[in-house]
């Protein structure tokens, strides 16, 4: 499941608790500074949970590149190439 997807259901999830706080809120008059309290834990554990799927993503993304063959650019390769070989001439003098 890519980054997106997760965000997308984790938002769903979310959003579900808050209208069913919303509702049980409304039927059993809770007070406002518990609504507000329960919320602001509700905001600090999404939080955590997007900060952690971010987390995942980022070294999801890096196993991927670290498993990655790099090569140089040719140029690259031609121009190491050339300090070598003048290296080489150098110390054969």
């Amino acid at each position: 499941m890519d980054r997106v997807t997760v965000q997308e259901l984790l938002d769903g999830v979310f959003e579900a608790e808050g209208l069913l706080l919303g509702g049980v809120a409304a039927v059993h008059s809770l007070e406002d500074e518990a609504v507000a309290r329960i919320v602001r834990g509700l905001e600090h554990i999404r939080g955590q949970a997007m900060r952690q799927l971010e987390e995942a993503a980022r070294r999801q993304c890096a196993g991927t590149r670290a498993g990655a063959v790099i090569r140089p650019h040719p140029a690259i390769e031609r121009f190491l190439r050339t300090i070598r070989k003048e290296a080489q001439c150098a110390k054969a003098r």
